[in-house]
C-alpha cells in the first residue's frame, strides 16, 4: 500500500517528523512542467507523469512505498538547483527540494518519467549523480527508459540520453528560429502588435491560411491624428497634452499619453505596411494594404525627428 504527500519547498519543516518515522521506502517523484497553464492534473504533462511514476512504483515496490510528490512548473532542463548566490529565477525550486531530502537522508529512490525531466544538460546530470546519486547512496528510476542509476553506476546509456534530450532542446531552439526568419520573410511582423493594430480573426480566414495583423478602427484614427498633428508643426509634449485634455485612452489602457509614447508611434514603420527586414532595411509587410497612413508620411516624420534631433545636438 502506497502513501503519498505532495510538497513544496516552503514547507518541508512541516513534514519532519513524518518522513522520519515511516517505515516505508520513501521514493521522490520528481515532475517538471514546461508551462505555468498547465495544472497538476493536466492529462498533458504532470498527469501522464504521475500517472507513469505510480505505475513504476506499484512494479518496483509491491509491498509498497511512500511517493514524495515534488512538481518544478514553468521551469527549463538547463536550470539547476539551487546554488550560492543564485536569484530565485536562477534555479528550479522543486529541483533544490529534492536535493534537500536526499542531504538529509529522506529518500532512497528518486523517480522520473523520463530522463529529460530531471535535466536536459550533461553536465548537470554529472554534477547531479556525483553530489547526489553516488554520495547519498541514491537510486534513480526512470519510467518511460530501462534505466536504473546506483551507486558508482557510470551508465553511458544513460549519458547518452540526457544528451540527446540537450540536441532535441537546440532543435527546438534552432526549428523557432527558423519559424521566425521565414515569418519575417514572408511580410509578416514579430511580436505583439503595436497600439492601432490587432491580430485578424482566424475564422475569418481562408484555411491555411497564416495570421496577419489589421487597423483598430478607433486607434487608427488616433495614430492618423498624431500623425497630422506632428507633420502640421506641432510638438510631441503638446499633441500628449492634446490627447490627455481629450481622455484617449493610450496603449497602456490608461488616460495617459508621454512623449515616449508619442515618438514610438512616429517611429514605428508598421503604421504605413512596412516591416524591419533581416538585413535592417524597411520592406512592405503583408499588412501593406491595410496600413493606416501613407509611406510618405512616414518618412516626412523621420525627417523631422531628424532635424529636431540635430538642432538639440548643435
Amino acid at each position: 500500500m502506497n502513501s503519498e504527500i505532495t510538497m513544496d519547498q516552503n514547507y518541508l519543516a512541516l513534514y519532519e517528523s513524518e518522513l522520519k518515522g515511516s517505515s516505508l521506502i520513501s521514493v521522490v517523484a520528481y515532475l517538471r512542467v514546461a508551462s505555468y497553464t498547465q495544472g497538476d492534473d493536466s492529462p498533458l504533462e504532470s498527469g501522464v507523469q504521475a500517472s507513469a511514476i505510480r505505475r513504476l512504483c506499484e512494479e518496483k515496490f509491491p509491498e509498497g512505498c511512500r511517493i514524495i510528490w515534488v512538481t518544478d512548473k514553468g521551469a527549463s532542463g538547463n536550470t539547476p538547483w539551487q546554488r550560492a548566490g543564485h536569484e530565485h529565477s536562477q534555479y528550479r525550486p522543486g529541483l533544490t527540494l529534492v536535493t534537500q531530502l536526499i542531504e538529509r537522508g529522506y529518500v532512497r529512490y528518486v523517480c522520473v518519467e523520463r530522463l529529460h525531466r530531471l535535466t536536459r544538460s550533461p553536465k548537470l546530470w554529472l554534477e547531479f549523480k556525483e553530489k547526489y546519486l553516488d554520495r547519498y547512496d541514491v537510486q534513480l528510476l526512470s519510467a518511460a527508459e530501462p534505466v536504473e542509476v546506483a551507486k558508482g553506476d557510470y551508465n553511458s546509456f544513460v549519458e547518452l540520453l540526457v544528451s540527446d534530450g540537450s540536441c532535441i532542446r537546440c532543435q527546438i531552439s534552432q526549428a523557432a528560429h527558423h519559424g521566425l526568419h521565414n515569418r519575417l520573410a514572408d511580410g509578416y511582423p514579430l511580436g505583439k502588435p503595436p497600439y492601432g493594430w490587432q491580430c485578424q480573426d482566424r475564422r475569418k480566414l481562408k484555411s491555411g491560411q497564416r495570421i496577419g495583423i489589421e487597423p483598430v478602427h478607433k486607434q487608427a484614427a488616433v495614430v492618423r491624428q498624431i500623425w497630422d498633428r506632428f507633420l502640421a508643426g506641432q510638438n510631441t509634449a503638446d499633441i500628449a497634452e492634446e490627447l490627455n485634455q481629450m481622455r484617449v485612452c493610450s496603449p497602456s489602457g490608461k488616460h495617459k499619453w508621454s512623449v515616449r509614447t508619442i515618438l514610438r508611434i512616429l517611429k514605428n514603420p508598421l503604421h504605413c505596411g512596412l516591416i524591419l527586414g533581416s538585413k535592417g532595411e524597411y520592406v512592405r509587410g503583408e499588412h501593406f494594404e491595410r496600413r493606416i497612413i501613407d509611406e510618405s508620411l512616414f518618412a516626412r516624420a523621420l525627417d523631422r525627428l531628424s532635424r529636431m534631433r540635430r538642432r538639440r545636438t548643435m
